[in-house]
């Protein structure tokens, strides 16, 4: 489902966007980008529909920047209700579509500050989406 958000975000924000397994290909990081990962969550599935946490961090060398990046992804996809997230494929491996039954902020984007390593500021915001897969065909 992460890829299937991944897709969404960018076929929608002119950004450069990736998921956790940037940092695996040793690839230099721009200084502003946006990075969607899945977090834990205490959430059991009380439900017939999947639960997802996503993290979405948002980078960049300014302050301001970083801060109205966040809010870019935040004003596309908080509270969404019924989105088909679209089939994608990667590393050879097709993911279907997803529909959301609905997509939630946990919180407003959020300041964290200056990453120590990199110098650059980071916002982040966490998202619970519920949804099920859609069977391509």
């Amino acid at each position: 489902m992460i890829y299937n958000l991944v897709q969404y975000l960018r076929d929608s924000i002119s950004e450069t966007i990736y998921t956790n397994n940037v940092f695996k290909t040793g690839a230099s990081l721009p200084q502003r980008y946006i990075l969607v990962r899945e977090t834990g969550s205490s959430i059991k599935p009380v439900s017939r529909f999947l639960i997802a946490t996503i993290q979405v961090l948002t980078v960049d060398k300014s302050s301001p920047m970083a801060r109205s990046l966040a809010y870019q992804v935040y004003d596309l996809i908080k509270e969404k209700f019924g989105e088909v997230l679209p089939s994608v494929t990667v590393g050879g491996e097709t993911f279907n579509s997803v529909k959301t039954t609905q997509i939630t902020a946990i919180q407003l984007p959020f300041d964290l500050g200056v990453n120590k390593e990199t110098g650059l500021v980071e916002f982040t915001t966490n998202y619970t989406i519920y949804y099920s897969e859609v069977e391509n065909g």
